[in-house]
């Protein structure tokens, strides 16, 4: 707690006692009222024989009492909350002369309100008894401010902790600072094994690849970053998806092994079709925009005289011509609306007009 031996706090404290205030809501001294009002604070005192309570009127103001009104007190901690007068009697009670303590408790105003208050007492030696002096400190609005952020902590951290993606946080240096439990067993890390170490060290053995280049730049850049890495320890593919914030970046994680192997396995079957002598042709058919030419292989190109940038997106129609099945065209285009497979033998024609039978 606070020490008020610091001369400043002590001649707040004791201030009322060294002028002498003359009555139970007299006037304090200029230094003394500035303090208070630099503070948000107000001053007590209990002192004489018989025992007398006095406050300022800075203190009257902040718990809502009329200007000049007496204190209705029995005791100095009559004022506080009875949630708080236990704790602050047991402070009381533990000071010696010339003793001061601080605590934070609930003051109790006119109006039946409570008030965060922060509040010093002190055991001042006078003459062969002793005066009872304290400070109270409005903290309502640091308090208030205190609780709001706790509970958009507490929201946060329940947000963090629904979300089904892997998320973390990095600080400017690129170490984890926050990692949800998604991404520990993503990465198969326990979080305080990742918080405080650098991503990259994480991610990449050497920390040297371009992990480390993209983190880096979306910190410098300030801008978002997507790319995928390939994380050795579990030997799968991530997409990583970088945000920058103020104090670092936010970071998604997802393992996207599965589509890029079905990746890889398209472009091994892309590879193979293109290399038959057999001529494929690959049409996507839609409502919308009717069927559009999706893959055609090299033997396709070969044959039709047609390059593949001059078909792809083109409507199959282009290969139709004169001599063309107009019936079995019509057949195809029905077995399609209903979503049944169709064989046909059609006669189509090269660029160059000359004709062809496809299967």
């Amino acid at each position: 707690m606070p020490n008020l031996s610091d001369p400043v706090l002590s001649d707040a404290v004791a201030g009322p006692a060294s002028v002498g205030w003359a009555g139970p809501a007299a006037d304090a001294p200029p230094l003394l009222g500035l303090l208070e009002r630099a503070g948000d604070a107000g001053c007590w005192r209990l002192a004489g024989e018989p025992a007398q309570l006095q406050w300022s009127p800075r203190l009257a103001q902040l718990l809502h009492w009329p200007p000049g009104s007496l204190p209705s007190w029995q005791h100095p901690l009559d004022f506080l909350a009875p949630e708080s007068q236990a704790e602050v009697q047991r402070l009381w009670d533990g000071l010696a002369p010339g003793q001061a303590q601080a605590c934070e408790a609930l003051a109790l105003t006119a109006h039946g309100t409570r008030l965060d208050v922060r509040l010093w007492v002190q055991c001042q030696p006078c003459g062969a008894g002793t005066d009872w002096l304290g400070v109270v400190q409005d903290i309502s609005a640091p308090k208030r401010l205190e609780r709001d952020s706790q509970r958009v902590m507490v929201q946060l951290s329940a947000t963090l902790a629904s979300m089904t993606e892997a998320f973390a946080t990095l600080d400017r240096e690129g170490r984890f600072t926050y990692v949800n439990d998604e991404t520990s067993q993503l990465l198969q890390r326990t979080a305080p094994q990742l918080l405080g170490r650098r991503i990259w060290r994480e991610m990449d053995d050497q920390g040297t690849g371009r992990l480390r280049a993209q983190v880096q730049a979306a910190l410098a850049q300030s801008r978002s970053v997507e790319f995928e890495e390939f994380y050795l320890p579990q030997h799968k593919w991530m997409e990583l998806r970088l945000y920058p914030y103020s104090e670092g970046l936010a970071v998604y994680f997802h393992d996207v092994s599965e589509r890029r192997r079905e990746q890889e396995e398209l472009l091994l079957l892309k590879t193979s079709i293109s290399r038959l002598n057999d001529v494929v042709v690959i049409a996507e058919a839609t409502a919308q925009r009717g069927a559009r030419i999706v893959f055609a292989n090299d033997a396709f190109t070969r044959l039709t005289g047609y390059t593949l940038a001059e078909v792809l997106g083109r409507n199959p129609r282009l290969l139709e011509g004169p001599l063309t099945q107009r019936g079995e065209v019509m057949r195809i285009r029905q077995a399609l609306r209903r979503w049944e497979p169709v064989h046909a033998e059609l006669i189509h024609h090269k660029k160059n007009g000359e004709m062809f039978w496809m299967e």
